[in-house]
């Protein structure tokens, strides 16, 4: 196993300093130079594995996690100016984040938004890839079925009653019955 580690401590208050409120870092503000440019976000869905499927409801309940990539121009720095520090985790309420929604949950009870920390590296390279497969390196094979495809695919939206577009991910999970399940 390789295992990056880094100390904190001063550096890190220093750095998270310089970033929050050195910059005044406002997270209602879209991150980009001008306002008239788009920023770009990119999505995908790591699969991490197939829970549950109900034939007769025709629902899939499936373990992974959205990832979500964009470049904020104001969280640049140099790591030899901070101990060496190249990644910071900091929480999602102190920083700027697209408005996402999920829209088609099985599940009744799940709210549609989650709160968690953002990975903030120094890089000022935007290093997004767009694929149309969703990820699935760190998938567990499930014992009854086979995944035969994982595929992404961006498409938009135009309400009646709004001018805006709104873009959406779809994702399509083709699964086949492994044949030596059934005895």
């Amino acid at each position: 196993y390789l295992f990056e580690l880094t100390i904190g401590g001063m550096h890190q208050r220093r750095l998270l300093k310089y970033l929050l409120e050195d910059q005044n870092y406002n997270p209602l503000e879209r991150p980009v130079l001008n306002d008239s440019h788009t920023l770009q976000v990119s999505m995908s869905l790591a699969l991490q594995q197939i829970m549950d499927y109900d034939e007769k409801n025709e629902i899939i309940a499936i373990s992974g996690w959205l990832v979500f990539e964009w470049f904020d121009y104001n969280l640049q720095w140099n790591p030899d100016d901070y101990g060496g520090i190249s990644t910071v985790r900091i929480p999602c309420e102190r920083l700027w984040t697209p408005d996402v929604f999920l829209y088609n949950s099985a599940s009744e009870n799940f709210e549609g938004t989650m709160k968690t920390n953002i990975v903030v590296q120094n890089t000022a390279v935007n290093l997004t890839t767009n694929s149309n497969t969703g990820q699935v390196d760190a998938y567990v094979k499930n014992a009854e079925w086979d995944l035969e495809a994982f595929v992404a695919v961006r498409q938009s939206v135009k309400y009646e009653c709004c001018p805006t577009v709104y873009p959406f991910v779809l994702f399509t999970v083709q699964i086949r019955r492994r044949t030596l399940y059934y005895v």
